[in-house]
C-alpha cells in the first residue's frame, strides 16, 4: 500500500484523495474573496501630453465624481491618457477615488 504525505508549512484547503467512495461525497469549500487588482500598466514612455484632457480629468476628481466616461475614436490613446492620469496622481487620491466608487 502507498501512501500520500503532505509535509512542511503546506496549508490544504479543499483538497480530498480518495482510493475507493462509497455513497455521496459533498464537500464545500468556504467562498474567499479575492483582493481587487491595484496595479496600473506601464504608461507608454512617447505619447502626446493631453495636457487640457489630464486637466479636466483632475477638475473631475477634485469636483468628487467618482466616474469619469473617457470617449473617442478608437486608436486615439484614451487608455493611455486614463493610466498616465492615474499614475499622476497620489497615493491618498487613488484611495479616496477607490473608496467613492464602490
Amino acid at each position: 500500500m502507498t501512501t500520500n504525505e503532505i509535509g512542511g508549512n503546506s496549508q490544504m484547503s479543499g483538497v480530498v484523495q480518495a482510493c475507493d467512495v462509497h455513497g455521496g461525497v459533498h464537500h464545500h469549500a468556504v467562498p474567499q474573496q479575492l483582493p481587487t487588482p491595484r496595479q496600473l500598466p506601464h504608461v507608454a514612455p512617447h505619447v502626446e501630453a493631453r495636457a487640457e484632457e489630464t486637466k479636466a480629468l483632475e477638475a473631475a476628481r477634485l469636483n468628487g465624481s467618482a466616474r469619469v466616461v473617457i470617449s473617442r475614436l478608437v486608436g486615439v490613446g484614451k487608455s493611455v491618457l486614463a493610466v498616465r492620469w492615474l499614475s499622476s496622481i497620489t497615493d491618498a487620491a487613488r484611495l479616496a477615488l477607490q473608496q467613492t466608487g464602490q
